[in-house]
């Protein structure tokens, strides 16, 4: 049983509620219809808290490898990074929104696998992409801070550019139905590293 805990429903910053509408905006281009929707590497919980809010989903999820929820999340789930414990087909949707960047460069693939096996529609991604040397490092440097905050410090983690990720996917076949470079500034100004969104067909 999800272990409950007393979290106040608010956001922490203004920042986070930005953050929290950029992503529900581009989920919104997935057509949501009473979908079941599953936030992998779920983080703070600030959009799936939203998506209850609207109550527009039958089922949502967050699933992490550490329990940081700052906001109330329908149902969450520990995993071990690899598998997902929830059965083939569940959900619709699944989200991985700057997510990727810290599971290690031979895992990606896995972890993508993963998230179209419990996944019956489409899969959106949400990634800091580099373009040149000032996104390279302070990516670099963003990624080697939070991974020691959460204790997965590891040598082969990396970011990927777009065309990078693009051809990853066509590797796995799975179709590109969106891919999009995002501003500079649309998160906020502490993090001005260029990044992309992608819907793929799961």
């Amino acid at each position: 049983m999800t272990e409950r805990l007393p979290i106040e429903a608010k956001f922490s910053s203004r920042h986070t509620r930005r953050d929290t509408r950029q992503v529900l905006d581009l989920l919104a281009t997935c057509q949501l219809e009473n979908d079941a929707i599953v936030d992998i590497g779920c983080g703070a919980g600030y959009v799936l808290w939203q998506l209850a809010e609207q109550g527009s989903c039958s089922d949502l999820v967050g699933v992490d490898i550490v329990d940081v929820r700052r906001a109330p999340v329908p149902e969450f789930l520990r995993w071990d990074g690899r598998h997902i414990p929830v059965d083939d087909g569940r959900f619709d949707i699944a989200m991985l929104n700057f997510v990727l960047h810290h599971v290690p460069n031979q895992d990606k693939p896995a972890l993508l696998e993963e998230a179209r096996r419990i996944t019956k529609r489409r899969i959106l991604i949400m990634e800091d992409t580099p373009v040149n040397a000032f996104d390279r490092y302070f990516s670099r440097r963003h990624g080697e801070t939070y991974r020691q905050q959460i204790g997965t410090e590891s040598i082969d983690y990396g970011f990927y550019t777009k065309d990078e990720w693009e051809e990853l996917f066509a590797t796995m076949g799975l179709t590109v139905h969106l891919s999009q470079r995002l501003g500079r500034f649309s998160r906020h100004w502490m993090q001005p590293y260029a990044r992309s969104v992608f819907v793929l067909g799961a």
